[in-house]
């Protein structure tokens, strides 16, 4: 019982620290693409005090129904944090119990990137933002841990690429994996950015 106050307090506090920060502070850069074929595309997550980490798309999810969109670590950490019982405060995130593999994962380097977590938004019948995830809730724990200020995330459904953008979104609109991959040359090409949004 001790045990269930002590979270909530710092969960709340956590919350407020959050909000305060993400309403004063720009939101931060979409990641650059590393390298980009008709397999897979790359990019680079830079991560304070570390070497960059690296992070893929598969062109086997291409279609116009799929999206990567460039989170705004904190922001996207915030909404998580409102409404989904999942997502713990950032102190207790490297106890999780794959938290392991995250670490191993990501010390991979280009070689080997990490794939890039599954990630939905949705709207409530009170009009309350949700995220939730089919895969990769413990690499987005890693990122948000360690403080990357963004990274890309997949996600399925044009209207939940849009409202995940508007809530936590880099300055870089949705990318549609069909644009993405099609602007792919037959070698790996290195891209500084595209800024694709998706068409209305």
């Amino acid at each position: 019982m001790l045990e269930r106050i002590r979270l909530s307090v710092a969960r709340a506090a956590e919350l407020r620290n959050l909000e305060r920060q993400v309403a004063t502070s720009p939101r931060a850069r979409a990641c650059s693409i590393h390298e980009i074929t008709r397999e897979r595309a790359v990019w680079r997550v830079p991560v304070p005090g570390q070497p960059d980490r690296y992070i893929s798309a598969s062109a086997g999810h291409a279609g116009d129904e799929t999206f990567a969109v460039h989170v705004d670590a904190d922001a996207f950490y915030l909404a998580w944090l409102r409404s989904d019982e999942q997502c713990v405060v950032r102190a207790q995130m490297p106890r999780d119990y794959k938290y392991a593999y995250a670490v191993d994962g990501f010390a991979q380097g280009s070689a080997n990137p990490v794939p890039l977590a599954d990630v939905g938004a949705w709207n409530d019948e009170r009009g309350r933002t949700h995220i939730g995830f089919t895969n990769g809730i413990t690499r987005s724990f890693w990122l948000i841990a360690n403080r990357a200020p963004s990274f890309p995330v997949q996600v399925y459904g044009r209207e939940s690429a849009e409202l995940l953008h508007r809530t936590a979104g880099t300055t870089q609109g949705p990318v549609c994996y069909a644009d993405l991959f099609t602007s792919a040359a037959p070698q790996s090409t290195p891209v500084r950015s595209l800024n694709r949004a998706p068409r209305p």
